[in-house]
């Protein structure tokens, strides 16, 4: 326990405001997911915004949605983002979220509710205008992989 209070301490002390990262940032994502090993991929979209804790941090609530076969998922995640470098066009990132999946079954009429989790990495690409493409992959729970792409803009970003 004492590790994991140290790292959490550690991630905040370095993540200090700077002007580059001083912008909350709302995005669209589009792409593909798989929900378990042996089910097809399906569309996934959503959408998120993430608010700045720091100079290379980022939280924020996420909404994704996916429908495949008469599966509909629906997640509501709290979505974190580290940005591995700064104030770069190209920025590569680790993310992470946890959250609740309500996968409902339209062929008999079940709906379930569980908790979701999963990690991954992408490139954040930016303008100067503060828009920025982000592809991205992820793994977790229903996301055997979750292959994206983000589009945005981010509030006073300077790249």
């Amino acid at each position: 326990m004492k590790s994991f209070v140290t790292a959490v301490i550690l991630i905040f002390v370095t993540a200090l405001p700077v002007k580059s990262q001083s912008g909350v940032s709302i995005r669209g994502t589009i792409g593909a997911t798989r929900a378990f090993l042996d089910e097809p991929f399906s569309t996934a979209a959503g959408g998120a915004v993430l608010i700045p804790i720091g100079r290379r941090t980022a939280i924020g609530p996420e909404f994704l949605f996916s429908r495949v076969s008469g599966f509909q998922d629906r997640s509501v995640l709290g979505t974190g983002v580290f940005y591995l470098t700064e104030n770069n066009r190209i920025t590569p990132y680790l993310t992470g979220s946890i959250g609740m999946l309500r996968d409902r079954d339209t062929h008999i009429n079940f709906t379930s509710r569980e908790w979701s989790g999963g990690g991954g990495a992408g490139l954040r690409i930016a303008t100067r205008s503060g828009l920025f493409a982000a592809p991205e992959i992820r793994l977790g729970s229903h996301a055997f992989p979750m292959v994206a792409v983000h589009l945005g803009y981010s509030f006073g970003r300077t790249n």
